[in-house]
């Protein structure tokens, strides 16, 4: 995506993306392939066109998210988004998977984490209520907490999610929280090496019922979408994927030497979480994995050149 706006950002991508550390930010925008030619000029004329170096782009990207982005129907779901839009033949009945930190949730509830846990697992009918513990004290927990979540400041940002296809061992796993963590590139979520552990909650619920809450939201277009630079805060383990790709691809943070395929990831907008829609509830306890950030990246890329045919994608370099 070459800038369009002038001469200004055009050098500053070409400075930051030719060194010999390429700039993860200034990469992802130039190979960058689903945003409209009307969505990019509205996000250099009106924001970023005329910065002049990192620090200025970094400002002048968190304003037009605040102004664009953070908003109650984000333009990543209207038609000025459409080339990102996924197809509107994805099978309703298929689950997508967010993880949600629980911090403030549980302070608010003034529950601990295993009162949470323990309900979920009753809930799901893995396990029997505890003495003097009852179902209904159970649900009234799980149900405060989807109330708390729903009412996060958050909320109205596009939510990334991955489709649950390929997760299952990481999912049923006892240590499910630090392994997820590591597929789906959640690198923010990291406690290190002596860190409390994060408490959060593994979400599941189906493609349906983003569709069914988007039809309540005016001016959405496009419920689900695939992630583009434009629509969350700069991130060095996000590498938007070739238009060929049907959907987004969470950066492994153990890298592709595990032989693991690339996991499906996606945008849409909040939901109204329910009881059913919390799978499980646990800790991030493990620091994340140890990484050359330019070496994970070249790797993922190399993966995605391979899967996709487009030996051309990627090369920031040459974009710029």
């Amino acid at each position: 995506m070459r800038p369009a706006s002038g001469p200004s950002f055009h050098q500053l991508l070409r400075h930051l993306a030719g060194g010999r550390t390429p700039d993860p930010f200034a990469c992802n925008y130039l190979i960058e392939e689903r945003v409209q030619p009307d969505r990019q000029g509205r996000y250099e004329t009106g924001y970023a066109g005329s910065v002049s170096d990192l620090d200025d782009w970094v400002e002048a990207h968190k304003e037009y998210l605040t102004d664009r982005i953070y908003q109650p129907c984000p333009e990543t779901f209207t038609e000025i988004n459409r080339d990102a839009a996924h197809s509107p033949l994805l099978d309703t009945k298929l689950y997508l998977l967010r993880i949600e930190r629980l911090d403030h949730a549980l302070a608010i509830l003034k529950r601990d984490l295993d009162h949470i846990a323990h309900a979920v697992e009753v809930f799901h009918k893995r396990a029997q209520p505890r003495a003097n513990i009852s179902h209904d004290d159970l649900y009234a927990s799980l149900k405060k907490l989807a109330q708390i979540l729903n009412k996060n400041p958050f909320s109205q940002r596009p939510r990334f999610a991955a489709l649950e296809s390929g997760l299952a061992d990481e999912m049923e796993a006892a240590d499910w929280a630090n392994r997820l963590r590591n597929r789906l590139g959640l690198a923010h979520h990291d406690p290190g090496v002596a860190g409390p552990p994060i408490p959060v909650a593994l979400m599941r619920y189906p493609v349906q019922a983003v569709i069914g809450h988007a039809k309540t939201i005016p001016d959405i277009k496009h419920p689900i979408t695939v992630p583009t630079v434009l629509d969350h805060e700069f991130c060095a383990v996000f590498c938007p994927a070739p238009k060929e790709a049907l959907y987004g691809r969470t950066m492994d943070l153990e890298g592709i030497a595990t032989g693991r395929g690339f996991i499906s990831e996606l945008l849409h907008p909040r939901i109204e979480y329910a009881p059913e829609h919390i799978y499980k509830v646990g800790a991030i306890t493990d620091a994340r994995p140890k990484y050359d950030l330019q070496e994970l990246r070249e790797l993922h890329i190399m993966s995605l050149q391979d899967e996709t045919g487009r030996h051309d994608f990627g090369q920031c370099h040459q974009a710029a």
